[in-house]
């Protein structure tokens, strides 16, 4: 929540007055950096359950600072007259890779980088403006990256409150350097994100270690460290600009205003209510659904019992989001969702922010956008367990979702991973060559309690000398998934290839493709986990219609060569400039229109391993 400079438990007073330093020659633009983002997408309204239900559509599009800068921090007489800093600074980061400042071992290189642009001239230390300047970055790393689900602890701000009433040159240049690293930090966790998929220790290797960016714009951040206004608002900029940015944000307030004003009561008594009864949950469910945006914050006044008929309205969209049957009758399935602790939900919400700083900044092309050319992605949302195909119009600057369908996407003990990528080509009537995950933990298992599970399947199996005869004979009890056969199992274009009559290649090393599928049963339910990893479409040949629309092989002739048999795995490139990016993302709340969240269930465990990396020390 957003706190009073009053509020704050100690402001940074600088003790000093030095003589302005030299003016550097930056020419600050409040609409830098370019963000080459598209505008806001219109939500479509799709089938859920029988119910119809708005569902969000990713938007790239740039969101306006909605708040003002706060005022900045109120000054102190300065005590101390420094002069030289420069050289001090300049000493202390080009002293060794790694330094100890306040105790603390830090390395040096991002400091150099921030620093040469500048001549090794101080940012917080040198004057009245600058002894502002380094309030106001005080109160951006407490409040607002605890506004962001951000730790404060995580940007040396306790050692440099230690070091703000020193009078020793040392200490003073000490605080400028933990200052300036916690405000590089700061930049780069809201920029780019506080995990690190390329970090192994981080447990996270179900994210694509090419998605996380480095930032190093430092030239940039010497343009907003002016005043408090440019400091404020740049910083801000970096931060993604997406409509589900902005309300991840708003929905984390209100969760956090919500455990201040004393949290949530557990449901002991799980009474089934029913529109028109009076019962003592009434209160909570009311407050939770306040909280999740279904109801509006007036509510809180409302200290009714009778299951109204807003309240009944506001339970069914709950239902609906959370993929239940919305008939607005509050049982065990809708108390399951209710009863999850605040605590937990809020740290939800934090692992979702996370996951919109990791993306790309913009899901269009900028060099697109800024050739004034039209772009389309795919977005793969593994919560909502749906595809979107967007178009982004350059003449209009506009989003619309052209084609939306349900997908399946991995289980939970074989996850899609979060990806970027492209479809590079389309595999008409392909081959499916079983990963050898999948040979270890499923198909030595069918043929132990099935011999002729291979033929009825029409899987063939290849060794190093070629094709095995009689496969069904090979030693199957010695196998295991320690142990898996070493040989390569293929089964044959048809209908009942695992991969159906079409595949969409991607260019990741995960063996991760969009695919038909011989299982359309599975689109019938509401949640999908159901594949190896790989991500099933409900209508692969209408996604193929619109990628090969201006192809030399259309749609129609994909569709013919699907049905002859004579076909055998035949592949139709797509030229570098028609392929189309693919982002797989792997939320856990949806955020809809009218500030409504839904939830999913965390079956991939990914919300806590984020956590567990956002949490651990820097």
């Amino acid at each position: 929540m957003k706190k009073t400079w009053k509020s704050l438990r100690a402001v940074w007073l600088m003790p000093f007055l030095l003589g302005s330093s030299p003016a550097l020659a930056f020419n600050f633009n409040d609409s830098a950096p370019a963000a080459a983002d598209g505008e806001q997408v219109e939500d479509s309204v799709v089938t859920l359950s029988g119910k119809g239900v708005p569902l969000p559509v990713p938007r790239p599009g740039a969101t306006p600072d909605s708040q003002p800068a706060p005022a900045p921090a109120p000054g102190k007489a300065p005590t101390v007259a420094v002069t030289g800093l420069a050289a001090l600074i300049k000493q202390r980061v080009e002293q060794s890779e790694v330094i100890s400042v306040a105790g603390h071992a830090i390395k040096t290189a991002t400091l150099k980088e921030l620093y040469k642009a500048r001549d090794f001239e101080p940012i917080w230390i040198t004057d009245k403006a600058s002894k502002e300047l380094a309030g106001t970055l005080r109160m951006i790393l407490v409040d607002e990256s605890e506004d962001r689900g951000l730790n404060p602890r995580d940007y040396w701000v306790s050692p440099m409150d230690s070091l703000m009433d020193s009078r020793e040159v040392s200490a003073l240049v000490e605080f400028e350097l933990l200052a300036s690293l916690g405000y590089v930090q700061y930049a780069k966790d809201t920029a780019t994100g506080r995990i690190d998929p390329r970090d192994g220790s981080q447990n996270l290797d179900d994210i694509d270690k090419n998605i996380k960016r480095d930032y190093r714009d430092y030239i940039y951040m010497n343009h907003i460290a002016q005043d408090h206004e440019t400091l404020v608002r740049g910083l801000r900029r970096l931060e993604p600009r997406t409509g589900e940015y902005q309300a991840l944000l708003k929905a984390l307030e209100r969760l956090r205003a919500s455990a201040e004003l004393g949290g949530w009561p557990e449901f002991w008594d799980q009474t089934v209510l029913k529109p028109g009864m009076e019962h003592a949950n009434v209160q909570g469910v009311r407050r939770r659904l306040i909280d999740f945006g279904a109801l509006p914050v007036s509510e809180r006044n409302n200290t009714s019992q009778v299951y109204d008929g807003n309240l009944v309205r506001a339970v069914q969209r709950l239902q609906q989001v959370t993929y239940q049957k919305a008939d607005g009758v509050i049982g065990a399935a809708t108390y399951k969702i209710l009863n999850v602790p605040l605590r937990d939900r809020i740290q939800q919400t934090r692992a979702n922010i996370e996951r919109w700083r990791y993306m790309p900044r913009s899901f269009v092309d900028p060099k697109k956008v800024e050739a004034g050319q039209n772009d389309r992605y795919i977005f793969i949302d593994l919560g909502r367990q749906e595809l979107d195909v967007v178009e982004w119009n350059a003449g209009s600057r506009d989003m619309k979702v052209s084609m939306r369908m349900r997908v399946v996407v991995g289980r939970d003990a074989r996850s899609t991973p979060t990806l970027v990528d492209r479809i590079t080509s389309l595999i008409v009537r392909p081959y499916w060559y079983a990963p050898k995950s999948i040979v270890a933990k499923d198909i030595v298992k069918a043929m132990q309690a099935n011999r002729g599970y291979l033929r009825s399947a029409r899987i063939r199996v290849f060794g190093a000398q070629g094709e095995v005869s009689n496969p069904e004979n090979l030693p199957w009890g010695r196998y295991s998934e320690s142990n898996p056969p070493p040989y390569e199992f293929r089964q044959e274009p048809g209908q009942e290839n695992s991969l159906g009559l079409l595949r969409f290649s991607l260019t990741n090393n995960r063996a991760i493709y969009l695919h038909d599928t011989n299982h359309k049963e599975y689109f019938q339910y509401s949640i999908r986990y159901f594949s190896s990893g790989c991500i099933r479409l409900e209508h692969p040949f209408e996604l193929a219609d619109y990628l090969m629309r201006d192809q030399a092989t259309s749609g129609d002739e994909i569709r013919l060569l699907s049905e002859d048999p004579g076909v055998i795995a035949r592949e139709v490139k797509i030229p570098r400039e028609s392929q189309v990016r693919v982002y797989i993302f792997g939320s856990t709340m949806t955020l809809y229109r009218d500030g409504m969240i839904g939830f999913v269930d965390d079956i991939y465990t990914q919300d806590r391993r984020i956590i567990e990396a956002m949490n651990r020390p820097k």
